[in-house]
């Protein structure tokens, strides 16, 4: 059973929402006029990042799956209703405008969270949508999904036998790829402090650190900035060069001279993802060390030279190659990807994207190179699969821009010119 209630209960507004009113007005005007065209009648969303980003409701609750922490409603022509767990009440009204909130009650009992579908259903029913096309979070575009057991799901589209139900997750994508002022702010905000974080890093490492030692030093760093901890890559130990996209978890891995580092980190703020990707040699840099890194600073360039508004990924991917081809390596078929309310999102850079980069995308762009035996993208044009050259890592780098009409404006980072721990 959903309660409903004609006022608000412990917020007459919002006092915590990410952005104004008027910001979330903007998306959802956006969000029906691609409804519209696409003769969608109701969007029902059920991801977190969707409905933070139409209806502001956060919550710390997602990792749960014992509970289904909202459910967001978007008709074409009535106003949007969000279903949460009465408990969620106050958190709803602190951080959304909508003014339609149904409480979900025994939310944490198994019948209801298997009824919760059954719910929605009845929800889009008795505001005379039942008939309706009715738009899912699935498409073409990325990998947006419904996060429910697919049963539930089942049981949803059976409650409304008379509906038509369409992919719509590549409206969703439309709105979200283009950023707005306020999200362009968000996304400064979370890289300027990020980069401050990792600054900080750099400065207080110490040499006999281990992985985990350093990885907590640069998580404090970030959480202590009033940052959401996103994910962390951080691979420091030539015994875990292998370990692509690893978590400084490990004890005993001790960060040694003439190591290499590779770290990918970023926190968020209102939910939008800073980053900061590089890597640092501990010690002074070996001659073998610097072909890769001026190889990747070279391919870097390219692939920034080449961003404008209306370009395609094959044509960035394809400047990315030919600078590495110069310096003898071979490009990785990714050059970067869309960077807001999660860390990765759609337009990805690679050799078969056909979407045009457009004015007001936010692109991490980053060009590595695996100086590693066994890998066989990415290295040296004359290696092959088996090649037995010293295992020297993985090089690379990432940046955070906004694509503008003169081309692109670079994001807050941290220094290139800094490549070796410790300081001093």
């Amino acid at each position: 059973m959903l309660i409903e209630k004609e006022n608000r209960v412990f917020y007459a507004r919002p006092a915590y929402a990410d952005f104004p009113r008027s910001e979330y007005a903007q998306r959802l005007e956006k969000v029906r006029k691609f409804m519209q065209e696409d003769r969608i009648d109701l969007l029902v969303l059920w991801d977190e990042h969707n409905i933070r980003y139409f209806g502001g409701f956060n919550s710390q609750h997602w990792g749960a799956k014992s509970i289904q922490p909202a459910v967001l409603v978007l008709p074409l022509e009535h106003d949007p209703i969000i279903i949460v767990p009465e408990f969620f009440r106050g958190m709803t009204e602190a951080t959304s405008y909508i003014q339609d909130i149904r409480g979900q009650e025994r939310c944490h009992h198994i019948a209801s969270l298997r009824g919760l579908p059954r719910e929605v259903a009845g929800v889009i029913a008795d505001i005379g949508y039942g008939e309706k096309r009715i738009g899912l979070e699935d498409g073409g575009v990325a990998g947006m999904y419904i996060p429910r057991p697919p049963s539930d799901i089942d049981l949803f589209r059976s409650e409304l036998p008379k509906a038509t139900f369409v992919a719509a997750a590549d409206i969703i994508w439309q709105c979200r790829m283009i950023k707005s002022p306020l999200e362009l702010e968000a996304l400064k905000t979370a890289c300027a402090l990020t980069a401050e974080a990792f600054s900080e890093f750099v400065e207080k490492f110490e040499l006999g650190m281990s992985e985990r030692e350093a990885g907590v030093l640069l998580y404090t760093a970030i959480v202590k900035r009033g940052l959401t901890m996103g994910g962390m890559y951080f691979v420091g130990d030539p015994s875990r060069y292998y370990m692509i996209d690893s978590h400084p978890s490990f004890d005993g891995v001790p960060m040694s001279r003439g190591n290499h580092l590779v770290v990918e980190c970023g926190g968020s703020y209102k939910g939008y993802h800073g980053s900061v990707g590089r890597c640092l040699e501990i010690g002074p840099i070996s001659d073998e060390k610097w072909e890769l890194i001026e190889a990747v600073e070279y391919g870097q360039d390219a692939a920034l030279t080449a961003l404008r508004d209306g370009v395609k990924a094959q044509d960035v991917i394809e400047a990315v190659g030919e600078a590495l081809a110069e310096k003898g390596f071979r490009p990785t078929g990714f050059v970067g990807h869309s960077i807001g309310l999660t860390s990765h999102e759609p337009p990805d850079l690679t050799e078969s994207q056909t979407m045009l980069i457009q004015k007001g995308m936010v692109l991490a762009i980053e060009v590595w190179i695996y100086e590693l035996a066994g890998f066989t993208r990415g290295g040296r044009i004359d290696a092959g699969p088996c090649d037995e050259r010293k295992n020297l890592g993985q090089f690379g780098m990432e940046e955070v821009v906004v694509i503008t009409d003169a081309g692109y404006e670079m994001l807050p980072t941290f220094p290139r010119e800094i490549r070796t721990i410790p300081r001093g």
